[in-house]
C-alpha cells in the first residue's frame, strides 16, 4: 500500500491518528504501524480505508494516480473495480487473498494487457 496517500487522505479528512483508529476499532499503534509501513494491512483494510475516503483500492495501492471512487469508476457490468476485480479472480483461481505483492503484480500485467487493446472512440 501506497503509505503517504493514507497520511494525506487523514490529514485532508482533518483527522489523527487516534481518530482515524478509533473510527476503524483499531489500536492507535495498529493504525500507525499501517500508516508508517511497519505493517501491511489486509485487503479487507484497505477496501475499508478506500471506502471511508471515497478513493479507489487502487489508488490506495499506489497502482493509480487516479483516485476516483469505485462507484463513479466502474471496470465492468458488475460494477466492479479494477482491484476488486483482480481480487476475485485471484481468488477464484487460487483458492486464497492474494499479498498485496500479488496483486500488485497482478494489476501491472493486466494493465499492460488492456493498453493494447484499440481505444472505444475508433
Amino acid at each position: 500500500m501506497d503509505i503517504t496517500r493514507l497520511k494525506e487522505l487523514r490529514k485532508k479528512a482533518g483527522l489523527t491518528q487516534v481518530e482515524l483508529a478509533s473510527i476503524f476499532g483499531y489500536s492507535t499503534q495498529r493504525y500507525n504501524y499501517y500508516e508508517t509501513g511497519k505493517n501491511e494491512p489486509d485487503n479487507e483494510t484497505i477496501l475499508k480505508f478506500a471506502q471511508h475516503f471515497r478513493v479507489s483500492t487502487d489508488y490506495l495501492l499506489g497502482s493509480s494516480d487516479d483516485p476516483t471512487p469505485p462507484d463513479e469508476k466502474k471496470a465492468d457490468s458488475e460494477g466492479m473495480t479494477p482491484s476488486e476485480a483482480a481480487i476475485q479472480y485471484f481468488i477464484a483461481e487460487n483458492g486464497r487473498e492474494p499479498t498485496i505483492d500479488e496483486l500488485k503484480s497482478f494489476l501491472a500485467v493486466a494493465k499492460g494487457l488492456f493498453s493494447t487493446l484499440p481505444d472505444k472512440a475508433n
